[in-house]
């Protein structure tokens, strides 16, 4: 296998996910309705939350851009992958509650102006494949770190 794609291919992961974080970031900051609009569902079961709306869809969207940057520059990849996980794992959490409880929602929001939403079916599936490559972005990561790392003799 030529060098330079034996290289590449423990980066990828990481880039896909960056890049995923930053369209969700971008999308959500230029049109955070969709968003707001999934943290008035959830206030339905938890009521406080709608006084916290703009300020939950902010802290999600810095948290999203932040992971992005982290990820995209390379900074930390095993902590990130975790931190990724828990993340997209807390929103997929939701989603399947929202499809279990049998919300009719036609956008979650998750991309904002660019429109990549879809249903809650489409979400779920999606971050479904987010998260395992997450997963395996962590593994390529633990493996790759390994190799690299001298062995005692």
């Amino acid at each position: 296998m030529n060098e330079k794609i034996k290289r590449f291919i423990p980066k990828l992961p990481r880039y896909i996910i960056g890049i995923t974080f930053v369209l969700s970031g971008i999308g959500k900051m230029l049109d955070p309705e969709g968003a707001k609009y999934l943290v008035e569902l959830m206030a339905s079961e938890f009521y406080w939350l709608v006084e916290w709306e703009g300020e939950i869809v902010f802290s999600v969207i810095l948290v999203e851009l932040l992971l992005a940057g982290f990820l995209l520059l390379g900074k930390q990849s095993s902590w990130l992958y975790v931190i990724s996980f828990l993340f997209v794992g807390m929103f997929t959490s939701i989603i399947s509650y929202f499809l279990l409880a049998g919300f009719n929602v036609e956008s979650c929001g998750c991309f904002g102006a660019f429109g990549l939403s879809g249903g809650l079916e489409t979400t779920l599936i999606r971050n479904i494949v987010l998260l395992i490559l997450i997963l395996a972005g962590f593994l390529i990561q633990i493996s790759h770190h390994s190799e690299s790392s001298p062995q005692p003799e």
